[in-house]
Parts: C-alpha cells; structure tokens; sequence
C-alpha cells in the first residue's frame, strides 16, 4: 500500500484535483462535484461545474479531504454543511422524517481507477 495522505481542496491543492478530474472525464458526465452545491450560478455544461468548483475553492466554501500519493490526488471525499450542500437526494422524505439536520454531509466520494481497491477509500 501506498503512502497517502490527506490534504484539504485549496488553490494549492486544485492542480492534482483537476488533474484527477480531468483524468476522468470531469466525473460523473462533467459533475466537477457540483451537484450538491447550489447551481443557480453556473454556466452550462462541464466547464460551466469546473469554473463554478474553482470559484468555490477561492472562496473557501467547499470542503474535499483529498488522497495524495506523492503529488497526485489519487480519491477525494467531499463534505459539508446543509448550507454548503443544500441539494440532497430524496429531500421530500428526508424533511418529512423529522430527523435533525447534521452538520455536516458526505455528499461525493471518488477513487481514482487506477488506485482503486488498494486502500484509497480506507
């Protein structure tokens, strides 16, 4: 196994993320990991998500625990706050449960195929 560390999403860090992304096509169809985020703002399509993240990223209003192995990003998981991520799946049922709102979300999670199943997600 790899020596990987985590690194917070920053204009430091941005490099190895979008390298990542890119590697894969933007994620998701061109995601950028901007479907939780409000979107009311962002220009279409995939660069549209990528100019929308960076500004997120300078603005220090996204949250992502980047793997790195060396350089690379190599997987990343994004979090943060309902204010941060106000799109969920099934909101209609999750508002009618009653459940209290944590602080936080887990709401992307990504390895990289080439480091997968070598304890990345770990």
């Amino acid at each position: 196994m790899a020596d990987y560390r985590i690194e917070a999403l920053t204009e430091a860090t941005w490099p190895a993320f979008q390298a990542l992304v890119t590697k894969h096509n933007g994620i998701f169809g061109g995601c950028w990991c901007m479907w939780f985020h409000d979107r009311s703002q962002v220009g279409p399509g995939a660069e549209g998500n990528r100019l929308a993240k960076q500004q997120l990223v300078r603005e220090g209003a996204t949250h992502h625990a980047l793997v790195m192995d060396g350089d690379a990003a190599v997987g990343w998981c994004e979090y943060g706050s309902p204010a941060e991520q106000p799109q969920i799946y099934h909101r209609r049922e999750y508002e009618a449960s009653g459940i209290t709102p944590t602080a936080f979300r887990v709401t992307c999670f990504f390895v990289d195929r080439n480091h997968r199943r070598r304890g990345v997600a770990e």
